[in-house]
């Protein structure tokens, strides 16, 4: 089976990191290119969603897939994860 896009969620954990094996190995066997996403709740920034930017940098330089040949993107929402995960 060969997918287009693949999403991979990513919370900075362990498993995240497990995700994003597995996300890799997908796109690997069909040329897909892997969209990172990560989820923040605005309540926690104070309401503020000025950061976005600068977590996105973040996670160019933290996350990357296994295999440095795969196309990848980065992207941040605000929000419920849940909901948010789903609408992308």
């Amino acid at each position: 089976m060969n997918f287009a896009r693949i999403l991979c969620p990513t919370d900075f954990s362990e498993y995240g990191n497990s995700a994003n094996w597995y996300a890799t190995l997908l796109a690997e066997t069909g040329d897909a290119e892997i969209i990172y996403l990560h989820v923040l709740f605005p309540e926690l920034l104070g309401g503020s969603v000025d950061e976005a930017g600068a977590i996105e940098n973040d996670m160019q330089r933290r996350i990357k897939p296994q295999n440095p040949g795969i196309r990848c993107s980065w992207k941040v929402r605000y929000g419920s994860p849940a909901r948010e995960i789903v609408d992308a």
